[in-house]
């Protein structure tokens, strides 16, 4: 192989490099082949000293902090992410370039590789925060088939399959955002372990005595340019990290443990729930193995195991399927449950000459015809627990229209009243029935009018 063969084999291997740092290599390399040539070798003898080029690349590579291994795999995923790493790289370069008259207004020794550093950190965040929000999709697809799914339930079923669904889904998502925060940073991640200044090897020795002197002063500078640009890539990336996703899984934690620790109430005071038990078990396994390798990204590494992994997801899909056959014993009723409140119902006698719309905030209405009232006459029957809620009337006009709002208060807390809601509750699942509780907070209408007057109600 001859100089010209060699050097444009080895430019086209070193393509992840930055194109200034490999004009460098081949300006050197090319450099040594001449003066070799003029102590009487040839150029092919000259290209044999360095070695198998593979073998030179891996050398150049591992001193430049680069995985050795790149572009040894046809695997076209790995294949797509080393691509595009040259591909952010050189943008970096570029935009380094652009600006390079500000960086020679900054006094320091390596004012364009950190310039091209922020603009490396700057599209990556960008690229990242893309693939974010496209990766977020398919999740909030998931969400709502599930909400659609659950719409046949009533609460507070309904509320309680909603909240783990999403939690289960929103995990899932946090991992899959995790995989590519790590795949898109690890080489940064690898580097900032090593010991800042550390050369790992020179690049290939092409005889003992010959080049051996001018690299080693040269790749200790690069080497210390790139942990210094690594180490700050690694800070911005810990602080996004702990923004987005360490403060949030910690909340999400404290959350499900809260949440297991009321059905493990619930069960010992003897309803039928260990399906639901073990599923929140294994979501709280699920959680902490993510908040931990988040941990892991902010601050100092542990081991990580992956059984928590597969006994967490173990636990997801069995406490799914017991809970599902423990669901299905009980018997639903989308009416409210018979308890001990008090009971109130206000009747309104109003007369109206126009169109009239009955608007009841919070609850149900009910039409009933009565024709031995008189033309225009109406009658309203408020009906409502008032341990719980609270109504209002008020009239107005709306675009000619008159209009009749039943308002609705909600909940006044007591102490008393909260003990009466919990025992009926308690009662309900050791019998096996769950009653739609949203029903006691609303209040009823029943609106009464002869058949005329019912026409100019809306």
């Amino acid at each position: 192989m001859n100089k010209k063969e060699f050097l444009s084999k080895l430019e086209k291997k070193l393509q992840v490099l930055d194109s200034k740092e490999i004009k460098d290599i081949i300006d050197e390399y090319e450099g040594i082949i001449d003066e070799k040539v003029k102590n009487g070798k040839t150029e092919e003898e000259a290209v044999k000293d360095f070695g198998e080029t593979s073998e030179l690349v891996e050398e150049i590579l591992s001193a430049y902090k680069i995985n050795p291994e790149y572009g040894k795999t046809d695997d076209s995923f790995k294949k797509f992410l080393s691509d595009g790493e040259v591909l952010i790289k050189k943008g970096a370069s570029k935009l380094a370039d652009s600006t390079e008259k500000l960086a020679k207004k900054i006094n320091t020794k390596d004012s364009n590789s950190s310039l091209e550093a922020i603009f490396e950190i700057f599209i990556k965040i960008l690229i990242l925060l893309v693939i974010f929000a496209i990766l977020r999709l398919p999740f909030e697809l998931l969400i709502f088939f599930g909400e659609k799914m659950l719409e046949i339930a009533f609460y507070p079923l309904d509320v309680i399959l909603h909240a783990i669904w999403v939690i289960i889904v929103w995990i899932f998502y946090m991992i899959s955002c995790a995989m590519v925060i790590y795949l898109m940073f690890k080489k940064d991640f690898e580097q900032s372990t090593d010991k800042k200044g550390e050369v790992k090897k020179d690049i290939k020795k092409t005889t003992k005595s010959e080049q051996k002197k001018n690299k080693e002063v040269k790749q200790e500078e690069l080497v210390k340019t790139d942990n210094s640009v690594s180490t700050m890539m690694v800070i911005v990336l810990k602080i996004l990290v702990l923004l987005f996703f360490y403060i949030p899984l910690l909340f999400t934690n404290i959350g499900l443990y809260i949440a297991l620790v009321v059905v493990l109430f619930f069960i010992f005071k003897g309803i039928n729930i260990i399906g639901l038990g073990i599923l929140m078990l294994g979501l709280c396994i699920l959680a902490s193995y993510v908040f931990t390798i988040v941990e892991n990204l902010v601050f100092k590494k542990k081991k990580i195991y992956t059984f928590p992994l597969i006994i967490g997801a173990i636990l997801v899909i069995s406490g799914s399927l017991v809970f599902l056959d423990e669901a299905m014993e009980f018997d639903y009723s989308n009416t409210e449950p018979k308890t001990t409140l008090t009971t109130k119902t206000l009747r309104y006698e109003e007369k109206i000459n126009r169109i009239t719309d009955i608007d009841v905030q919070y609850g149900t209405q009910n039409y009933i015809t009565d024709n031995d009232l008189e033309d225009g006459a109406i009658i309203l029957e408020v009906s409502y627990y008032s341990d719980l809620v609270k109504t209002r009337k008020v009239e107005y006009h709306n675009h000619n229209n008159e209009v009749i709002e039943i308002g609705n208060d909600q909940y006044k807390y007591n102490h008393k009243v909260n003990r009466i809601l919990y025992e009926t509750l308690l009662d309900n699942l050791e019998d096996k029935k769950i009653y739609n509780y949203s029903k006691l907070f609303q209040t009823k209408v029943n609106i009464y009018a002869n058949s005329k007057t019912m026409e100019l109600l809306k």
